[in-house]
């Protein structure tokens, strides 16, 4: 079984592009999308395609969050957002923002061999909103999920890798692969047969999903290197950390929006230190 974990799109279909270009997505069994796949003056349709066409496992971010009922503040009600809220929603097809509502979860929990893995957007807070972000270090994140009991913590949101390790407890922040150069994405290969996995996450069953060949899409640019970082081995599993790499100006230039303008493509120091 090969599970594959991406985040934090934010409307970049390029890169995404770029990642069903990968031997990873195209042999995976199952794929989770931890959230914010989308973003304003971004192309949040083609993604959403893209997310519902692979039968893609997606997890509410924020930026889901705040065009929906289901942030309160501070994602959704500062007024000085409304109006960039509202054109985010507008510039949705209904198919998409019905895939949103009706496919979007808050989080998930898979289970195999006694070995437990928590995917999230970030630790959430209440019902209606995720908690604030903490620094990336090892009081507060072990902190942030100390109600939690699951040997692997797999969460997005803050765009910069890391990895924090605590009495046999991984919490592994993936990065941002909308934001990223090289943009990363994580691999959990599992020993454990396809059959044997559903039978012990039947909730799963609908998302396992092979043959994806014909998803190979063409991006602007091209990927350069692919390069791969055992991040935790065990008997029963591995966890890789991914890295493409890419013109990331082609990527900028394509878009030519003050939102791509702004974001961060250098690599996080916290994937050099690995």
């Amino acid at each position: 079984m090969k599970i594959i974990i991406f985040t934090d799109i934010h409307g970049n279909f390029e890169t995404l592009k770029l990642l069903s270009q990968t031997n990873d997505f195209i042999e995976s069994d199952l794929r989770i999308c931890l959230g914010d796949c989308i973003d304003n003056d971004m192309q949040n349709n083609e993604v959403l395609n893209f997310l519902h066409q692979t039968n893609t496992f997606c997890l509410l971010g924020n930026y889901e969050g705040k065009i929906t009922d289901w942030f309160s503040e501070p994602y959704k009600n500062i007024e000085k957002n409304i109006q960039k809220n509202n054109e985010l929603k507008q510039s949705l097809s209904k198919e998409n923002y019905d895939f949103i509502l009706n496919n979007f979860r808050k989080t998930i929990d898979i289970n195999f061999n006694n070995e437990k893995f928590n995917f999230c957007h970030y630790k959430w807070e209440n019902e209606n909103s995720l908690c604030k972000r903490v620094e990336e270090n090892l009081a507060d994140i072990t902190n942030l999920f100390k109600d939690e009991n699951y040997n692997n913590t797999i969460y997005g949101h803050t765009h910069n890798f890391s990895l924090i390790n605590k009495e046999n407890k991984n919490y592994i922040c993936v990065g941002a692969l909308g934001y990223k150069c090289p943009a990363p994405y994580i691999t959990v290969d599992m020993n454990i047969t396809e059959k044997e996995f559903i039978k012990q996450n039947p909730n799963i069953k609908n998302f396992i999903y092979k043959n994806l060949n014909c998803i190979n899409l063409k991006s602007i640019t091209n990927i350069t290197n692919i390069e791969t970082k055992k991040l935790v081995i065990k008997d029963a599993y591995t966890i890789n950390l991914n890295l493409i790499d890419y013109n990331f100006q082609s990527i900028i230039n394509f878009y030519n929006t003050p939102k791509i303008q702004k974001r961060n493509f250098e690599l996080s120091q916290s994937i050099l230190q690995i």
